[in-house]
């Protein structure tokens, strides 16, 4: 498998910021950068998977020689017992007495540089009772801990691999291949290479359970934190307070919402989000039809209800008059016993003329009297006129009502000053009539 894919952030979220301080954070980027991230911690799982087992060890057949260090000595040369007066180069395997020793540096030896004498030069390895070649066999051998150690620094080179770490350029940003010196337990102490994305996986697998073995916390506080990776330095490890996960939080639902799909109609089921103020502010879902109802209860103790009002008033209902479920339209105002069913401004003159009215057909004038004709009729002639009459300007007159039909009815004027209870002439008529049609 390739190199992981590195999350290479390109969005400055601090920028937005500056620009547009009041702003939720964009959502459409938050989600491409976490999309990388959760590509290159995929495409990492998926690399540690090549050379890590279920045990957490290496796979098998991972490491070869070919991902050995060239400086990097393996074992010894056995040059035999020490001997004064010869060329030994460093990592030469010589013995003296009962006891191995390696040379650490290469020189030509002397009485003094004698591998008993100067462990400048030798490196102890180890004390042996016997050990016997026979048949081209080797009578197997069991180190205490001291000899154990010390062959250690011979085949894992351990000293040279601590200084060699220590004298190196550091790199900053490891990669899944890059290797960590390791001394295998379970292989007797060897020393293997162990890769960066094995150590992450490793890590990883055992994070989940420290984690989960620990004593949970019902309810954080602001000055508790998380370990996260910072996008935005190159994937640091950094802290993250409870308070700032909320903000974050509250930012990206606020985002969230304002980028989703607006709803127009909703429905009963539907459920908004919100915070419980007698749980402790415990986070809980509403229903549409309990925020109507809720509304409802408390707009009804502050206003008239109007729910009973839903249909019109019938002619019938409006004449009776004792209907209180329903509302007036105006095309049965009219029918109340309250309410006008005629009325007219007559004008008079050489010809009596309708100025304006309501359900007035037409008026005719007979000389000294009017003949008014209904548009719709009453439905009796028990029905009242009230009119009143105007004659010249120095004379009064009174305007009587006769002749009623269910549709038609005559006004007529009496002079009552000059010409004392006699027809006369008017000049106008005003009317309204009153009752059932």
């Amino acid at each position: 498998m390739s190199v992981p894919t590195k999350y290479d952030p390109s969005y400055s979220y601090s920028g937005f910021e500056s620009v547009n301080p009041a702003s939720p954070k964009p959502g459409a980027q938050l989600d491409n950068d976490f999309s990388q991230i959760g590509q290159s911690i995929s495409e990492t799982i998926d690399a540690l998977g090549n050379i890590r087992r279920s045990d957490g060890a290496l796979a098998n057949k991972v490491v070869g020689t070919d991902q050995l260090s060239d400086t990097l000595v393996l074992g010894f040369t056995l040059r035999g017992g020490w001997a004064t007066a010869t060329a030994y180069k460093a990592g030469d395997g010589v013995t003296y007495g009962n006891t191995f020793y390696k040379a650490n540096l290469t020189h030509t030896s002397a009485p003094g540089t004698r591998p008993d004498l100067d462990p400048l030069t030798w490196t102890f390895l180890l004390t042996f009772s016997a050990i016997a070649l026979t048949d081209g066999s080797v009578t197997p051998i069991k180190l205490d801990a001291t000899a154990a150690a010390g062959f250690r620094n011979v085949i894992g080179q351990e000293e040279s691999v601590a200084e060699g770490v220590a004298n190196v350029t550091t790199k900053a940003t490891p990669v899944d291949a890059d290797k960590l010196p390791l001394v295998d337990s379970e292989n007797s102490g060897n020393l293997r290479g162990l890769t960066f994305g094995a150590l992450a996986t490793w890590v990883g697998a055992k994070l989940g359970p420290l984690i989960a073995a620990q004593t949970g916390k019902t309810t954080p506080v602001d000055g508790d934190t998380f370990g996260i990776a910072d996008s935005e330095a190159s994937s640091a490890t950094k802290s993250l307070s409870w308070s700032g996960l909320k903000a974050g939080v509250w930012a990206a639902l606020g985002a969230l919402t304002a980028g989703g799909t607006s709803k127009v109609t909703p429905v009963d089921a539907d459920t908004l989000p919100m915070s419980d103020s007698a749980a402790s502010s415990a986070t809980k879902k509403l229903t549409w039809a309990n925020l109507k109802a809720t509304l409802q209860a408390f707009f009804d103790t502050r206003y008239l209800q109007s729910s009973a009002a839903t249909a019109a008033a019938s002619a019938a209902q409006q004449e009776t008059g004792t209907a209180t479920n329903v509302y007036v339209a105006p095309g049965t105002q009219h029918r109340h016993p309250s309410a006008a069913k005629a009325w007219g401004v007559i004008t008079g003159g050489s010809t009596s003329v309708l100025s304006s009215g309501y359900n007035v057909a037409s008026i005719t004038d007979n000389g000294n009297t009017v003949t008014v004709t209904l548009t719709t009729p009453f439905s009796s002639t028990n029905y009242v006129v009230v009119a009143t009459s105007t004659g010249s300007s120095n004379d009064d007159g009174v305007a009587t009502v006769s002749g009623k039909t269910t549709n038609s009815f005559v006004l007529t004027r009496y002079d009552v000053s000059s010409n004392a209870g006699s027809v006369a002439p008017g000049i106008g008529w005003d009317f309204v009539c009153f009752g059932d049609q």
